[in-house]
């Protein structure tokens, strides 16, 4: 092979290997990240704590919800096992597993559902054929401006930014499409989240990385959050307690660990980082409240 070619053909071959393994994730034990991102009999339910604060529990199918309203593409999450819509939210978790040199994740997905019945008031549904783009984005907190942010999982919540690390969102479409929606504009697919740090797997950690997405001929969404946590952030040191205390952890307790971490941080973003709403999306809450009055008015 040209020498030159070579190191196009690796980066080729470890995303395959990445998608891959992505796509064959939910045919493997109940303790990976990706094994049931494309289960929908799963009986899991989506709560929220006494605070208003989403739980994300380690079994949900719970997706990013893309939709359209106003001439924007609207967003939010979606419980894809009850079809229930939280519009408006912004920060969602992934848990990224170790390959390679890499961190990559397949959850969550992006959702669209087929019954129009499941939308909320003043969101249309998608159309059979409509593409559908995701592009990751800068992120600007506390003076500082980049692609990605890093906290060691210690402490109170603090990001920086990830100095050498990268995220990505690899589609399967070219000019980041994720592809069309389907007959009655329902859609569910599961792009591949990746940090790299330049050929060395990145610190293990907290990340925070920032995506929009868009439906053609629509105005793209706000700013999206992903808070990511990695393999291997959860260590004795960590966790305040001796290494055989440690070994007697059970894999569920270590997700469990992670997830408790992701979860502040989630806190954190959706507290200190997520901006006000765009105009357009405040016209949406409000025609929401005002046909909300009109429901309870008349009944």
């Amino acid at each position: 092979m040209n020498r030159y070619l070579l190191p196009f053909a690796l980066v080729a071959l470890t995303v395959l290997s990445a998608r891959a393994i992505a796509e064959d994730a939910h045919h493997e034990d109940a303790h990976h990240e990706d094994a049931h991102h494309e289960d929908a009999h799963h009986e899991d339910e989506h709560h929220e704590d006494e605070h208003g604060h989403h739980d994300h529990g380690h079994h949900e199918h719970f997706d990013v919800f893309i939709g359209a309203a106003s001439g924007q593409t609207a967003y939010g999450g979606i419980d894809v096992d009850l079809g229930n819509v939280t519009l408006n939210q912004r920060a969602f978790p992934a848990e990224m597993r170790a390959l390679g040199n890499i961190f990559i994740a397949s959850k969550p997905g992006i959702n669209h559902p087929e019954d129009d019945d499941k939308l909320p008031s003043g969101v249309t549904s998608l159309s059979a054929g409509d593409q559908l783009f995701v592009r990751t984005r800068e992120i600007s907190l506390e003076n500082a401006t980049a692609d990605l942010f890093f906290w060691d999982g210690d402490g109170e919540v603090s990001f920086t930014p990830a100095t050498g690390g990268s995220f990505d969102i690899v589609t399967p479409e070219p000019e980041q499409s994720i592809g069309t929606a389907g007959f009655g504009g329902g859609f569910d697919d599961h792009p591949l989240f990746e940090l790299s740090a330049g050929g060395s797997l990145p610190t293990s950690g907290i990340y925070l990385g920032s995506f929009e997405m868009q439906v053609e001929d629509l105005d793209p969404t706000d700013s999206l959050f992903l808070v990511m946590g990695t393999d291997g952030l959860i260590t004795p040191a960590l966790l305040g307690i001796s290494q055989n205390e440690f070994d007697l952890l059970t894999d569920d307790d270590l997700d469990e660990a992670l997830e408790e971490r992701v979860e502040l941080a989630v806190e954190y973003v959706e507290q200190n980082v997520i901006p006000e709403p765009s105009a357009a999306l405040l016209v949406l809450i409000a025609s929401l409240g005002l046909t909300i009055g009109r429901v309870m008015r008349m009944s």
